[in-house]
């Protein structure tokens, strides 16, 4: 059933390419966001001035990946309550992977304000905690911005998930998937996010 689904997703995806491909100059965007693998996790938090951390733990979440590097990131939102796999899948099929805690943790210290309007996930960490999937998030309000442990089992419509692009993507820049303010993306599964200073 899973595996109908998912061709299904992928039909409608090449479906939507060929109607809308002549969107905005065919080019993704995204920012190279410098991360530093090698920053204590307690050094990558004090870097997003956050008012308040709770459930991030090194334990629960930790660094697999060294070195200082500049990955090329993308936001993107659901228009349906998504589950993890749905948007893991999705994130397969264009060559990206899901933005773990440390590319989270250099996304917000780069862009501070932008957590204040939205939550934003990175699904490439996990925890498991009695069957449930925890993964970080950042959030906030005009007051504060904090990084937490989202524990629910649908990730709701808004929310935004972080990818970051794999090696071999390259070939991936023709499809166009457009921004969620663009008309054309309430038809659509997924669409883009912009990120601005």
């Amino acid at each position: 059933m899973k595996t109908l689904k998912w061709l299904l997703i992928g039909v409608l995806g090449f479906l939507m390419y060929q109607q809308f491909s002549g969107g905005s100059n065919g080019v993704l965007e995204g920012v190279n966001l410098p991360v530093n693998y090698d920053l204590s996790l307690k050094d990558a938090i004090a870097a997003g001035n956050y008012q308040s951390v709770d459930g991030i733990s090194e334990d629960r979440f930790p660094n697999k990946r060294k070195g200082n590097k500049t990955e090329y990131v993308e936001l993107w939102q659901a228009n349906f309550d998504a589950e993890r796999d749905d948007v893991l899948n999705f994130f397969e099929s264009r060559g990206l992977r899901g933005a773990g805690l440390r590319e989270l943790l250099a996304l917000g210290a780069a862009y501070q304000d932008f957590q204040r309007d939205y939550k934003v996930i990175a699904l490439g960490s996990a925890w498991s905690d009695g069957g449930k999937t925890n993964n970080p998030y950042l959030g906030g309000s005009q007051r504060s911005r904090w990084v937490k442990v989202f524990d629910e089992h649908l990730l709701p419509k808004g929310m935004i998930f972080v990818s970051v692009r794999g090696r071999d993507s390259s070939s991936l820049d023709v499809l166009e998937i457009p921004f969620c303010t663009d008309s054309r993306a309430h038809s659509m599964l997924f669409c883009r996010i912009p990120l601005q200073k």
